[in-house]
This record gives C-alpha cells, sequence and structure tokens, in this order.
C-alpha cells in the first residue's frame, strides 16, 4: 500500500494505492478518512487495483476553509481525480457518505 498525492481543482489530494487488475474506489464516510479502509485495503488488492481517496478537508488532503463542503464540490474532486489518473471505469465502495 502506497500514499499518494495529485493535484485536483489547485488542491492537493491524497490517496492510497494498492494491487492490479480493474480499479476499486474506497469512499470515506464523515469525518473519516482512507484509514478507515486500511484493513479492508490489502484484501480487495489482492484481485483489484485499490484506490481509497482522502477527500478535500479530510486525512491527508488539504482542508480548504474558504470551501463550501457541498455534494457539487466532491462530484467535481471525484471526476478530476478519475480523470488525472485515466481510469474510465471502476468500482466503488463508500462508507457512510
Amino acid at each position: 500500500m502506497e500514499r499518494k498525492f495529485t493535484t485536483v481543482g489547485g488542491l492537493k489530494v491524497s490517496y492510497l494505492e494498492a494491487g492490479q487488475g480493474l480499479p476499486v474506489l474506497l469512499l470515506h464516510g464523515w469525518p473519516t478518512s482512507s484509514f478507515l479502509w486500511r484493513h479492508a485495503i490489502p484484501e480487495i488488492a489482492r484481485t483489484r487495483r485499490v484506490l481509497a481517496l482522502d477527500l478535500p478537508g479530510f486525512g491527508q488532503s488539504d482542508k480548504p476553509l474558504d470551501t463550501a463542503y457541498s455534494f457539487r464540490f466532491f462530484s467535481n474532486i471525484l471526476e478530476g481525480f478519475l480523470k488525472d489518473l485515466q481510469i474510465d471505469r471502476i468500482g466503488l465502495a463508500v462508507h457512510d457518505l
């Protein structure tokens, strides 16, 4: 499992990555982070490429104070994140969001 960073919409976004194969995106709930998935990632990574994102405002991602943390904001971040990693098809697991 490796901690990585990218920039989306001018914000530094942190994520964990492990495994190979078809990608699955793990999204944490409110108010947690990718740390939530620490025990699940190795198991899923046996057969899939796992990406566990720290949404902005959480974990090791930027925490801008002048941002409205709306569903639209997070949707734009997710779209930009997937575009940056050139992922057009994913499995998705979410927790409390």
